[in-house]
């Protein structure tokens, strides 16, 4: 297995490169984020690369990694990520469940039920739509809006707009021609 790391801090892209040489005694290479990343990353493909990328790389690269959703880490701070800031036990325990898990689980089966109303509140909410605006489009009451919010976040674990959105570009919900 091969672990490619994206990220724009190069302290936090060399510890996670040693930590998963050390621990799971994997090759990993760093790649910049940057215009040209996305050739550096095709030539870095496998059927067994790992992607572990910044929230913010995922999404001005979400072309390129969503439809690596169920091969990518997303590192970040909001609940589903792979946050840092804690103890290298921490890590590298979190890193380990994240890997057997990719390993043992398709996309399809990792992904959380959600209704199909639920994707289109998710989707606007996403876009940045107040309440008002999503019960206005899909024709519900606000009450409705709030109760399929609700039900999003508790099936997801996930309370910000941001992390919404994030979730939604990750698992194919949104595109990103759609955000402009």
């Amino acid at each position: 297995m091969r672990l490619v790391i994206v990220t724009v801090d190069t302290a936090r892209a060399i510890g996670l490169r040693w930590i998963a040489e050390r621990y799971f005694d994997m090759d990993a290479c760093i790649v910049s984020p940057c215009e040209s990343a996305t050739v550096d990353l095709d030539e870095a493909e496998t059927p067994a690369t790992i992607y572990m990328a910044d929230a913010e790389v995922c999404c001005s690269m979400s072309d390129f990694f969503i439809p690596r959703r169920s091969r990518t880490i997303v590192v970040g701070a909001l609940p589903g990520m792979l946050r840092m800031g804690r103890s290298e036990g921490d890590i590298v325990e979190e890193m380990r469940r994240r890997l057997e898990s990719m390993s043992a689980i398709t996309s399809e089966q990792s992904m959380p039920g959600l209704s199909q109303r639920e994707v289109e509140v998710l989707r606007h909410v996403a876009l940045g739509h107040i309440n008002k605006e999503i019960a206005d489009a899909l024709g519900i009451s606000i009450n409705t809006v709030l109760s399929h919010r609700k039900n999003i976040t508790s099936k997801l674990g996930i309370r910000s707009a941001s992390g919404l959105s994030v979730y939604a570009m990750m698992n194919g919900y949104l595109s990103p021609s759609e955000l402009h």
